[in-house]
């Protein structure tokens, strides 16, 4: 990125509020069943 492109930083405009931190549960690990690939010739 060239930074001389960039347009100027405003200083008009508020800061910006942090947002609220937000509570994750994780439901926890899944095993998922991935059969082998089997290499077929081309019909």
């Amino acid at each position: 990125m060239n930074n001389h492109d960039a347009p100027p930083l405003s200083t008009d405009e508020p800061a910006a509020h942090e947002l609220p931190a937000i509570e994750f549960e994780s439901p926890g690990r899944f095993a998922i069943h991935k059969p082998a690939q089997q290499n077929s010739p081309p019909s």
